[in-house]
């Protein structure tokens, strides 16, 4: 299984992640840094299953196929960043572009403003590995599959669970501490696959990704999920 080359017009791609940046409010920021903790994925995930009115016995076993999911879309993500071992934005944007200007995240409680190439950063830490594809994306996929195969084996729910993400209090952010958000904020996702979209939207607000590196992690991971809830199964 192999993602295809994404063919990156790089200069027209970087000023669609600067653009994004720009528009960066309190709710993507939060969103951002919530998905860059897989933890805080996995509690959530976790949290709102036992809600479902799922047994002790029954947490541990989705718990087993949440991380085999993980586990199993993180490999194929890895084997195509090595394959692939192409440039994140910040690395292109602050050697190819570094004096061109551009609107955009100007850093921590600086907002939006004109500056130059060689001075833009991404909204959270960049890991230092290759951009594409989307290890988040891939992950964000498999917990999506597992998750609404698993209830619908495990407790018969056939369409899926909303959830609520931890609130988040006015100035707890850990990127721009107490200045975001500005006011609490509470976000409610319908179902799974609107956690998934958050996730993958998620990496390109916070300018670690382009677009073409999401989509591809979607369609690469499809299935891994599915298979994991299977395994889970089979081990009850």
């Amino acid at each position: 299984r192999e993602a295809p080359p994404p063919r990156y017009k790089y200069d027209k791609e970087s000023e669609k992640v600067a653009e994004r940046m720009a528009g960066l409010d309190d709710t993507k920021k939060m969103l951002i840094e919530f998905f860059d903790d897989k933890i805080k994925v996995a509690f959530l995930t976790i949290g709102s299953v036992a809600m479902q009115g799922a047994s002790f016995e029954q947490i541990l076993n989705f718990a087993v196929g949440y991380t085999t999911g993980e586990y199993d879309s993180l490999l194929l993500a890895w084997k195509e960043k090595v394959r692939h071992n192409l440039v994140r934005p910040t690395t292109w944007i602050q050697e190819q572009m570094g004096e061109q200007d551009l609107k955009t995240w100007a850093g921590p409680g600086e907002g939006t403003k004109m500056l130059k190439g060689k001075n833009f950063e991404a909204y959270v830490r960049i890991m230092p590995h290759s951009e594409y594809v989307s290890g988040s994306g891939c992950i964000c996929q498999a917990i999506y599959e597992f998750t609404d195969a698993w209830l619908n084996d495990n407790l018969g729910i056939l369409y899926s669970i909303p959830l609520q993400l931890p609130e988040f209090t006015a100035g707890c952010s850990k990127t721009e501490p107490n200045i975001t958000p500005a006011t609490d904020i509470t976000i409610d996702l319908p179902n799974m696959q609107a956690l998934r979209d958050a996730c993958g939207e998620s990496r390109l607000d916070g300018g670690m990704h382009f677009e073409s590196s999401v989509e591809a992690s979607y369609r690469l991971c499809e299935g891994v999920g599915v298979k994991a809830a299977e395994f889970a199964k089979d081990l009850w």
